[in-house]
């Protein structure tokens, strides 16, 4: 059974393949015999631009699909095979096809000139030009440009629809031989839009002037920004001659897409607004004055990925914070670069601004936290997983469970728990990755602990200054360290803030300390495998330095080979000096005696090797 699952697996690879060759294929040729022959009545409409396309093109269907008959592109799926697999189910007596097409995608470009010689558009238009993809368009002008080929490849006898209130598309109409219709808030465009409402819980609605006729519009969607894209579906079907009232009546039944402003609400009236589907840094800002408008009886901001900006990354997190705070009661970052945002606090204790390193810690610390009538933004990337919140508080048992959530900030527990990481086996004992089992050995030894085997875990009980102090050494290779030190900490009842992880570093110099009180992995895997077990970023660390002074980094091979003679001295004395660190640390001293993590720091471009 599993054989011939895995052979029906492999041959959908191989025809999915097939198919993106074919695409590729008509692509490259710019000419598609169907297309060409069977569909020379069909209006195709072509919808490319930064953001708001998919939303663009379900509300142009939505109104051509009032008075004609035709189909569109499926979901948000607007590469070139996608593209191809559209105009095959087009049908020679449908009325339109609707086709939306991106210029970018994971970072590589996609030129225009093949899917636009595929659809020959007689109706075109940009939704406007924004900073996504900003590794592929260098800036908003080189941006413009490949997405303006629309506009430039619609026939004199075609029509496009020009958004005037982007100087970007506005621009383009120098580039353009068709005909024109303007769209925006501007007073001389030909289809506008004033008096717009849109504060939750009320969804968007506006009053729309069209050759001097004004009619209200009501939408399902949420947020004053998509106004531009129900302008340009209305101008769309201006354009075939769909009258503007069964236009109108039309936008009203679309629904948000789904991560793209769409509310989720719970019977326990709580809503959470989802924003995740694009996490450029341009879309944060709409999303955020979406919630200074509303009207809730408190605002929760949650965010996940922050992508396509310029410019140092602690700066952006700290600007987003600080724009979220101003508009939200609390604000919540989780991610391995949650922490970031912290800068952005107002003081020390600030409760209203969280960060956790994954989005598990977040559901962990928000459950029971819930109230009705919250609203809470949702705001990332799909690959976020920030649904799990929205999952976590429509969990019944835990809308009660506050007293005994794990709070993975603060925790009570009366135990201390240290991690030494390394590989198992005697081979490995003197090498750079095994450096914090060996400082872990010190403290047993100093302190008289036995060790023992707890499943994956060698552990040794001490106590040090009337704290209660576990000692653990994983006996799994040291990028697998984070499963079997997270089960021994919950048995013990320690969450991340007991927690001393004492680790190699390639960025210190042999035989330098560090001291960090959180933060991310630093590119060494172990210490990522332990952060995202704990799903938190609030492990204390004891880094012992063995990068050389004379190349940039260890090889990947040396970092599991035994130390030289020299190299073995200076580890000698680091192991006593980073014990002592990690006594000073679980008996509360606020700042260990070792010397200064910045002192010795030389900082390196390749990251831990690990085994």
């Amino acid at each position: 059974m599993t054989r011939r699952l895995i052979s029906g697996y492999a041959w959908c690879v191989r025809v999915r393949t097939a198919l993106k060759a074919v695409a590729k294929a008509v692509l490259r040729l710019g000419v598609h015999p169907y297309r060409r022959v069977a569909l020379q009545r069909v209006t195709f409409v072509a919808v490319t631009g930064s953001c708001g396309k998919t939303t663009t093109k379900e509300l142009i269907d939505a109104v051509l699909a009032s008075t004609l008959e035709g189909t569109k592109s499926r979901e948000n799926f607007n590469l070139s095979w996608d593209l191809v697999r559209t105009v095959f189910r087009a049908r020679p007596w449908h009325d339109y096809c609707v086709v939306e097409i991106a210029a970018a995608v994971r970072g590589e470009r996609i030129p225009l000139e093949g899917p636009l010689a595929l659809a020959r558009p007689s109706v075109g238009l940009v939704t406007n030009i924004g900073s996504d993809h900003l590794s592929v368009f260098r800036t908003l002008e080189e941006t413009a440009a490949e997405k303006g080929k629309l506009i430039a490849a619609l026939p004199a006898n075609g029509i496009a629809l020009i958004n005037i209130d982007d100087v970007h598309v506005r621009s383009m109409e120098r580039r353009c031989t068709a005909r024109q219709i303007t769209f925006g808030l501007a007073p001389e465009a030909m289809v506008r839009a004033d008096d717009i409402h849109a504060a939750w819980p009320e969804p968007l609605s506006f009053t729309v002037h069209y050759n001097g006729a004004s009619q209200v519009v009501r939408t399902q969607l949420y947020g004053e920004h998509w106004v531009s894209c129900v302008l340009a579906a209305l101008a769309v079907g201006l354009a075939m001659e769909v009258p503007l009232a069964a236009a109108i009546a039309a936008v009203g039944t679309v629904a948000p897409f789904s991560g793209r402003m769409s509310p989720t609400r719970l019977p326990d009236g709580i809503t959470f607004m989802r924003d995740d589907v694009k996490a450029s840094l341009w879309s944060y800002e709409p999303a955020l004055r979406f919630m200074r408008d509303a009207q809730a009886r408190r605002k929760t901001v949650i965010v996940g990925t922050i992508s396509d900006y310029a410019g140092n990354s602690d700066r952006t997190f700290r600007m987003v914070a600080r724009e979220a705070l101003a508009v939200a009661d609390r604000v919540v970052f989780v991610g391995p670069h949650a922490s970031k945002c912290l800068k952005a606090r107002r003081h020390p204790q600030d409760e209203a601004l969280l960060a956790f390193y994954s989005v598990h810690a977040g559901c962990e610390y928000l459950r029971g936290r819930w109230e009705p009538g919250d609203l809470v933004l949702l705001k990332g990337a799909d690959k976020d997983g920030l649904g799990a919140f929205i999952e976590s508080a429509s969990r019944r048992d835990m809308m009660d469970s506050r007293a005994t959530a794990q709070d993975w900030r603060v925790s009570e527990s009366p135990i201390q728990f240290v991690a030494g990481l390394g590989n198992p086996g005697s081979r490995y004992e003197d090498t750079p990755h095994n450096v914090g089992q060996r400082v872990v050995d010190e403290i047993a030894r100093f302190l008289g602990g036995t060790w023992r085997e707890e499943g994956s875990v060698a552990v040794a009980q001490v106590e040090w200054e009337g704290q209660k102090v576990c000692l653990a050494k994983p006996l799994v290779l040291v990028n697998h360290s984070g499963p079997p030190l997270l089960r021994l900490a919950q048995d013990l009842g320690a969450g991340p803030a007991e927690c001393v992880l004492v680790h190699d570093d390639l960025d210190l110099l042999i035989g330098r300390i560090g001291v960090r009180e959180r933060g991310g992995d630093a590119g060494h895997r172990g210490v990522r495998s332990v952060l995202n077990a704990f799903g938190s970023d609030q492990v204390r660390r004891i880094r012992v330095g063995v990068g050389q002074p004379n190349r940039k980094a260890r090889a990947a091979d040396d970092v599991v080979a035994p130390f030289s003679r020299e190299e073995g001295a200076a580890i000698a004395t680091a192991r006593r000096e980073a014990a002592d660190a990690v006594l000073r640390l679980v008996a509360g001293y606020a700042k260990p005696c070792v010397p200064s993590d910045k002192a010795g720091d030389q900082r390196h471009s390749q990251p831990t090797a690990a085994t």
